[in-house]
């Protein structure tokens, strides 16, 4: 995998996942497992962010556009109710212990 470190590194970086990963390489003739491939990212880890930087700060690829999020519906809060406190009813326990 060492012969095409610049090249997992880099879809990594991109996003890509373990198994299309380790399908682009089947098509080059390297047979390798999703874990060897974790292993490996693992590894590499500081250069896989330092590329991710270095892509975001050229705008190689920008993330994919969100779709818009629906407002929450609230309900109108009605201010005919009166609301009244709750008497304390709360025992407060002396930690101090015997004076």
């Amino acid at each position: 995998m060492e012969q095409e470190r610049l090249l997992i590194l880099e879809l990594r970086a991109r996003g890509g996942s373990y198994p299309q990963i380790r399908q682009l390489l089947a098509t080059v003739g390297i047979q390798v497992s999703d874990a060897s491939l974790s292993k490996f990212c693992c590894k590499h880890r500081a250069e896989i962010d330092r590329l991710q930087i270095e892509m975001e700060g050229e705008g190689a690829s920008p993330p994919p556009p969100q779709p818009p999020r629906p407002a929450p519906s609230l309900s109108p809060i009605s201010t005919s109710t009166q609301v009244t406190p709750l008497p304390l009813q709360k025992k407060i326990r002396d930690l101090r212990g015997p004076v």
